[in-house]
């Protein structure tokens, strides 16, 4: 199902089991009634700024953005299930950002999508990938990134601020404000990987693999 404008649901709506039961919309999502996605995923499209609203937050089985321009921002705290697995979250379009605008994800499945510049934007609020093992997934088609090209596991909660984002190099971590919260595990980036910093640190454990051969190296 497609909508081109906003999607307002002020009574009830459930998306069918049956083929074509995704919903895609070019507008925004405010939900005051019920939503029940049934299994079934919700597409931000177009190249407008857009909105997911819930009073209390929002609950949806799988979010994909594929823009071509604008962003998705979130007004309460969102919780994405993947109740079949798969892809949690993806970012399939060109100019995918997801604003966490000061509200809490919770993803319970992988990341991923074919858009190499997507990004998630914060205001210092944690991103939780619970259950397990949550990993932030990378597809052949792309390079991955930053933090969120890395294996993940249950717990590890990414702080960020306005801006952990997408790197070209494949295994890279990019700090660009707020903080990465490892709790008791290991943050890992390849030996094919950089790590570069313009502000924001890493609190726990932080490993860069090494090529066999160099007698040094810097990072």
């Amino acid at each position: 199902m497609t909508v081109l404008g906003n999607v307002n649901v002020n009574g009830t709506l459930t998306l069918s089991t049956l083929a074509g039961g995704d919903l895609v919309t070019n507008g925004s999502l405010a939900v005051t009634g019920t939503l029940g996605t049934n299994g079934r995923s919700v597409t931000f499209a177009g190249a407008n700024a857009q909105t997911i609203t819930r009073a209390g937050g929002i609950t949806l089985d799988y979010l994909k953005l594929n823009k071509s321009g604008g962003s998705v921002q979130l007004l309460n705290g969102l919780t994405v299930n993947a109740p079949a697995g798969g892809n949690a979250l993806e970012l399939n379009g060109t100019v995918d950002v997801l604003d966490l605008n000061g509200n809490t994800m919770t993803l319970t499945s992988t990341v991923g999508g074919t858009d190499a510049a997507g990004s998630l934007k914060g205001a210092r609020r944690p991103i939780w990938c619970s259950t397990a093992p949550a990993r932030w997934a990378r597809s052949a088609s792309r390079a991955v990134a930053d933090a969120r090209q890395l294996h993940r596991q249950p717990h590890l909660v990414g702080h960020r601020d306005a801006g952990a984002r997408r790197s070209p190099s494949p295994a890279a971590l990019a700090l660009t404000n707020g903080t990465v919260v490892t709790g008791t595990n290991a943050l890992t980036v390849g030996a094919a990987g950089a790590v570069a910093r313009t502000n924001g640190w890493v609190v726990g454990l932080l490993a860069k693999n090494i090529a066999a051969g160099p007698t040094s190296a810097t990072f």
